[in-house]
Formats: structure tokens, C-alpha cells, sequence
């Protein structure tokens, strides 16, 4: 999918939620227990502190949903958190963040609502990336979607407010799914993504994209 210099279009990454790079991982996930589910895993840890750093234990990752169903309409509901720390000579960084949401659906509709708050990284791709300070994110994002038959119909949008990355950005998508069949799907989007520079307040990115496409799953 097309994306700006410093965003992608597909899916609001770099707006909403923290995006992480693939980790090596293990990670157990229950069985659903009446509607709870809980998932805890252990995670490769990002360098946050430069050469010659050290991460003793790994990063640890958590999260409890639950959902419910109260005459059609399904309600779920979800929390999670992760922590780490990395450590050189002169600096110690500790990298946490919680996140949670909601989301109702009936009858073809659904409304999602999510938010996070992080501190000690870039929340964009959580990885290896020399850090000064503990400085603090967060942001939301709202998505409404309405299946009819082959087709669901999405718009969404999303904010992320950033001390540490020095950015603040927002995206607003339009997007149409048709499934030709349970493995291939085509899909139309249309995004609007700003991005400014949070200590200047200048513009920096400022984009409209109109991505065409198709999702294969096997």
C-alpha cells in the first residue's frame, strides 16, 4: 500500500496504536474460559540505550479480553500492557505502556474504540532505537465498519501525540472490502494522514492516498 515518507496508508499505521516490528517470542494463549481470554508472553528485548548495552530479561507482554453477548448485541472489551528495560554504562531506560478498547457489533454494524499510553519508545516500530529519556505517548482510534453481503464498508480515524518522537499525526480512512471468496479479498482505500513536528507545530506531511489492492490468506 502507498504511504507517505513517514506514514502508511493501509491499516492507519503510524496513527492510533503503537506498531511493532516481529519479535522472537513465546507466548501462551488460553482457551476461551465463558468469553475471558488471556494471553502472556516473553519477547525479544529492543536495545533502547546504544553499543555495549544490556537487556537482562526479555520484555514481557499481557493481555485479558472478554466478551459478551447480551441479545445480539456482541460486546468485547480488551487490556493490555508490556514492559522492558535496556542499560549501558551512563543510561537505563525502562519502556512500558498499557492499551485498551471496546467494541460492539450487531447486525452487520460495529463501532471499535481504542486508545494507548507508552513511555521510553517510539511508538511507531517498537525496536532498536537509541533513546534520551522516559518520554511519554498516546493516542486513539475510532472505527466504525457495516457488512452487507461480500461487502464491508470502513471508516476510521486515528490520533497519536508523541514527546518522544517529536511528532504528532493523524489519519482519517475510507475503505471497501469485497471477499471474492474465504481466501482472496479486494480492497479500495482512501486516507488522509497530516503529520507536524510536535516542538515546531510545523506541517511536515500532509498527504491524500488512494490505495487499491488485494489480501491473499492461505
Amino acid at each position: 500500500s502507498p504511504g507517505a515518507a513517514t506514514g502508511v496508508s493501509f491499516g492507519n499505521i503510524r496513527t492510533g496504536y503503537p506498531y511493532p516490528n516481529p519479535s522472537a517470542q513465546i507466548t501462551y494463549r488460553s482457551p476461551d474460559m465463558g468469553g475471558l481470554k488471556v494471553a502472556a508472553g516473553i519477547f525479544e528485548p529492543a536495545n533502547t540505550t546504544g553499543a555495549g548495552s544490556e537487556q537482562s530479561l526479555p520484555r514481557f507482554e499481557a493481555e485479558v479480553t472478554y466478551s459478551v453477548d447480551v441479545d445480539g448485541l456482541v460486546l468485547t472489551g480488551w487490556l493490555n500492557g508490556r514492559h522492558q528495560s535496556s542499560e549501558s554504562a551512563t543510561t537505563e531506560i525502562d519502556s512500558r505502556g498499557i492499551g485498551y478498547g471496546l467494541k460492539a457489533a450487531v447486525a452487520g454494524f460495529s463501532v471499535t474504540a481504542s486508545g494507548f499510553k507508552s513511555e521510553g519508545d517510539v511508538p511507531v516500530l517498537i525496536s532498536d532505537a537509541d533513546l534520551a529519556s522516559e518520554d511519554d505517548a498516546d493516542g486513539y482510534l475510532l472505527q466504525g465498519s457495516y457488512t452487507l453481503g461480500a461487502n464491508r464498508f470502513v471508516v476510521s480515524y486515528g490520533e497519536t501525540d508523541s514527546e518522544q518522537g517529536d511528532f504528532d499525526t493523524e489519519n482519517t480512512s475510507f475503505a471497501v472490502f469485497h471477499d471474492v471468496n474465504s481466501n482472496f479479498k479486494l480492497v479500495a482505500e482512501y486516507n488522509l494522514f497530516e503529520q507536524k513536528t510536535k516542538s515546531s507545530d510545523v506541517t511536515v506531511v500532509d498527504t491524500d492516498t488512494l490505495a487499491v489492492g488485494a489480501i491473499v490468506t492461505f
